[in-house]
């Protein structure tokens, strides 16, 4: 009997085993990675979709509240006393309570307007007018001149220190309304600096302690009726 022999089959000729080949694996983890990318991608819009929405409905609540606000004031106002001076070329309206003064000059040559009862001392007012007139430079670089002489106006100190900034307009005119601590008085004050013609009107409200919220309140709406005839 002839023997024969058994050779097993080569590597090549054996069979390839099951499962996944490594082509797919790739495929498949290229897939899966692009469908997590397309869920964060719809969260992420979905986010910023409802942060837009919820911002979009506070600024209308704004608005709505403004407009109440603005309403309460009209009304408030349309009883209010007008004060006017062609010379000085300014006009207001104020509570029935106070009057306008012309009180003087300050001791830098600028006329002075007190707003208040006028029944009692100089410095019980409700907010007061300086005005500073023929200036040659803008308000902004008039502001700055301003800011250098305090460094040293007091005694060689500071003088006062700008809590906080911010531009406004009054009678369609540009303006700078600050919150300065006045080292030398002792207090805070909220001063609105605007040009009007060659003049600087200093617009002020004092002595911002506890329980001024009040005297703010009252210094915002004169300030909103404020106008300039020169």
């Amino acid at each position: 009997m002839e023997q024969q022999n058994f050779n097993p089959p080569s590597s090549a000729q054996q069979p390839s085993p099951k499962g996944i080949k490594p082509f797919w694996l790739i495929v498949l983890l290229v897939l899966v990675v692009v469908l997590v990318g397309v869920l964060l991608w719809q969260k992420n819009n979905a986010s910023q979709a409802v942060d837009t929405l919820q911002q979009q409905i506070s600024a209308l609540q704004n608005q709505v509240s403004d407009k109440k606000i603005i309403a309460t004031t009209s009304n408030e106002i349309a009883g209010w006393k007008t004060y006017r001076n062609e010379k000085y070329g300014f006009a207001l309206k104020h509570p029935l309570s106070l009057k306008v003064d012309l009180f003087g000059k300050s001791d830098y040559n600028s006329d002075i307007f007190y707003i208040w009862k006028g029944k009692n001392q100089p410095s019980d007012f409700t907010a007061r007018i300086y005005i500073d007139k023929n200036i040659s430079t803008d308000l902004q670089q008039y502001l700055k001149q301003g800011d250098e002489f305090s460094q040293t106006a007091y005694e060689g100190t500071p003088s006062k220190e700008i809590l906080s900034s911010k531009n406004i307009v009054v009678d369609n005119l540009p303006a700078i309304q600050r919150r300065e601590e006045w080292f030398a008085a002792g207090f805070e004050a909220l001063v609105t600096y605007v040009k009007s013609g060659s003049d600087i009107y200093h617009i002020e409200v004092i002595d911002l302690g506890v329980g001024s919220d009040n005297k703010i309140e009252i210094y915002n709406k004169m300030l909103s009726t404020f106008k300039f005839s020169k």
